[in-house]
């Protein structure tokens, strides 16, 4: 028996032909890709890493993470971040082009992004740039983590 494809399909795991159960093969290695690709081990080829956030209170250009070689550029999949007093953070690239807007913090608040697939970073950076945060208004730190790669442009 054939399915649409013109390929021969195996008439015990798919008896009336239909070629449902591959569709669903399909759909379940997809979704195992993509939690693969979240977790770092999918067919992306990503290499996540993540790293400490620990932000002064009002204070500009505290990197994140270290400008990569030319030719590479940090996409951030995920972060956390929580703060003791209410201020403000705005994400930018070393040279103060930013990539957020301001985000509110209340005091003994925070935020999550949560993990993003491979294929939807919540911020990309320039080509050869580091990624640095600005703290903005109160007396608050501001800690958390931040899950990132860097990946060729």
């Amino acid at each position: 028996m054939a399915d649409v494809h013109g390929k021969s399909t195996d008439t015990k795991a798919d008896v009336d032909g239909d070629g449902k159960i591959f569709a669903q093969w399909k759909r379940v290695t997809f979704e195992l890709d993509r939690i693969a690709d979240i977790l770092g081990g999918g067919s992306s080829g990503i290499t996540y890493q993540s790293a400490v956030v620990n932000l002064a209170a009002a204070t500009d250009n505290q990197e994140l993470v270290a400008a990569p070689a030319s030719g590479f550029q940090i996409k951030v999949y995920g972060l956390h971040i929580s703060s003791a007093g209410a201020g403000s953070i705005e994400l930018q690239d070393e040279d103060n082009t930013l990539l957020t807007g301001i985000i509110p913090v209340g005091a003994n608040g925070g935020f999550i992004w949560q993990i993003a697939p491979a294929a939807a970073p919540w911020i990309t950076v320039a080509d050869n740039k580091a990624l640095d945060a600005k703290t903005v208004g109160g007396s608050a730190t501001m800690d958390g983590v931040i899950v990132f790669a860097v990946v060729p442009v």
